[in-house]
């Protein structure tokens, strides 16, 4: 059965340590160190992911790619390897040329969130990404910074000559260029600004511009927003911490 299979494994989102802490709950311990954010967020340690595939199918086994990849893709790509045309007006691209053997990802922009209620929006396309608001959490602060390792990171678990490693700039040195994100869009470099020092919009107006154009446009086919107010007998902490269904 190996012969003809491809094992994926992916996470979903950044992982989410004590700066994600709710109902006075223990806090959850990850790490997305050296990127900015964590899960629930727009930048880069809230949804720069790992995955890993294996499979006798690849043609270019054993090696790491950096390419731009969207977690819809992967519904798109299995319904060409399982013979089964694309159907129309979907999100997802096939990647697996890309995967297997090593060609460019047809894949340029993603969507990354857009948000009328946070009033939140955010959009990839190639290099740049436009980050519009933030999201703030079940505390009322916004998980905008570097997060380490709550009690100090380790460097040991972190092997910065690991191919794909992300190496940035150190922290307490780096020059950083801030960003009013309530009030203004900002721009990031994430090819050579993968931890998201320096906002560049005041550098590049016409790309913020072109963004713009295109955030817009992907807000004008968004549904209403239909959020339901708060119940407070979902509270995690009722469950002993356990995020399950309750009875209305």
């Amino acid at each position: 059965m190996y012969e003809n299979s491809i094992v994926v494994f992916s996470s979903d989102n950044g992982g989410s340590g004590f700066e994600n802490a709710f109902d006075d709950l223990p806090a959850a311990h990850a790490s997305n160190w050296p990127l900015r954010g964590a899960k629930t967020s727009q930048w880069e340690g809230g949804l720069r992911v790992t995955a890993c595939i294996a499979s006798p199918l690849l043609e270019k086994p054993k090696r790491v790619s950096n390419q731009l990849f969207h977690i819809t893709d992967w519904f798109t790509t299995f319904l060409r390897l399982a013979g089964i045309g694309k159907p129309n007006e979907i999100d997802g691209y096939d990647i697996w040329d890309s995967i297997s053997r090593d060609r460019p990802s047809p894949r340029t922009e993603i969507l990354h969130q857009i948000d009328p209620v946070w009033k939140e929006y955010a959009l990839r396309w190639n290099q740049y990404k436009l980050v519009i608001g933030s999201y703030t959490n079940a505390s009322g602060y916004r998980i905008d910074q570097w997060y380490s390792e709550e009690d100090g990171f380790d460097p040991t678990f972190f092997d910065s000559t690991a191919k794909g490693a992300i190496t940035c700039e150190d922290l307490e040195t780096a020059q950083r260029i801030p960003c009013a994100y309530t009030e203004e869009p900002c721009l990031y470099d994430i090819h050579n600004d993968p931890c998201e020092y320096r906002n560049i919009a005041a550098d590049k107006p016409d790309i913020v511009g072109l963004l713009m154009v295109k955030l817009n446009e992907y807000n004008r086919t968004a549904l209403p927003s239909d959020r339901l107010p708060a119940d407070p007998r979902a509270q995690a902490s009722l469950t002993q911490g356990l995020c399950q269904p309750w009875s209305p």
